[in-house]
């Protein structure tokens, strides 16, 4: 399988994607300006995931993890169906350390 970073390093690109995207966007361009940011290859994009009937790439799928992270924390919301949007905390992030994140995501259960 192609190397594909692990869902904490999209973190920060999607959080810069939709500050540079003016708050928000949709999940498609999301996926689009993440991989652009991150210089992913074709074949990384090509990469597929199944479960059950449904087909999606291991970078939308990794994408979507980083996303119900930084959602969990208060740095993004889902605005409206397949849209993302900044609140506050995500406007005045900064630079993050996503593995920082990730744990205290996981001690909030």
């Amino acid at each position: 399988m192609e190397q594909i970073p692990p869902f904490y390093d999209f973190m920060g690109p999607v959080l810069r994607v939709l500050g540079q995207s003016g708050g928000a966007a949709s999940n498609r361009d999301i996926v689009v300006l993440v991989a652009r940011a991150m210089n992913l290859s074709p074949e990384q994009l090509a990469v597929e995931r199944r479960k059950g009937g449904s087909t999606t790439t291991e970078v939308e799928y990794r994408i979507g993890w980083a996303k119900s992270y930084l959602k969990k924390l208060g740095y993004i919301v889902n605005s409206a169906r397949a849209e993302w949007s900044l609140t506050e905390r995500g406007r005045a992030a900064g630079t993050i350390d996503p593995r920082k994140l990730v744990k205290k995501a996981r001690s909030r259960r």
